[in-house]
């Protein structure tokens, strides 16, 4: 399970939002990487107009959480994403792209 939330802000006096790994894999092929969302779909598994649905579910959930200072819980699937692959912030933590996920 991972968190995003406004910095400052204890978990516990946050409101949390849900979005399932597939929704966050969609904004990162999409909207971090540039993908095309036929090219994205291919590498989901999904058909297109699956993908755009799964997108603006994504987006709906994200720009809420932003909009009203939620914080933002990456779960659901069976997946793990590679440690060594995530990118990392100027303080040596794991940044918010640059990860990849696979399948176990």
């Amino acid at each position: 399970m991972v968190f995003y939330k406004p910095q400052g802000i204890p978990m516990m006096d946050l409101t949390t939002l849900e979005i399932s790994v597939d929704e966050f894999e969609a904004l990162q092929l999409i909207d971090a990487e540039g993908f095309l969302q036929e090219e994205a779909a291919t590498q989901m598994g999904v058909s297109r107009p699956t993908l755009g649905r799964i997108l603006a579910g994504a987006r709906k959930t994200v720009a809420t959480a932003l909009s009203n200072g939620c914080a933002i819980r990456v779960e659901g699937g069976d997946y793990k994403f590679e440690a060594d692959l995530q990118a990392k912030n100027e303080t040596g933590q794991p940044c918010c792209s640059g990860g990849k996920q696979t399948e176990r």
